[in-house]
């Protein structure tokens, strides 16, 4: 599966990382293909949910900024507003 985009400044208020953390859980979550039954769809956007939960719990243990935005970077494509990456 192709990961998620989220494009954010990471010079201003979303670059803090709990702003990263949380953007990149709501797109984990978004980028759940939606085809299938009601049981597919409840379970591709539970194992996205656990992907996400395990991303969030990998960032909080984090040392550093710079460790975290990695860890975030396993799951999502991080976009830099104004095209950086």
């Amino acid at each position: 599966m192709e990961k998620a985009i989220i494009e954010v400044d990471l010079r201003g208020p979303d670059g803090n990382v709990f702003a990263l953390m949380t953007k990149a859980r709501a797109a984990i979550i978004a980028a759940v293909p939606r085809g299938g039954s009601a049981v597919e769809r409840r379970w591709k956007r539970e194992k996205a949910e656990c992907e996400a939960d395990k991303m969030m719990r990998a960032v909080m243990q984090s040392h550093s900024y710079d460790e975290a935005l990695s860890v975030i970077r396993q799951y999502v494509t991080i976009q830099e507003k104004g095209g950086g990456l």
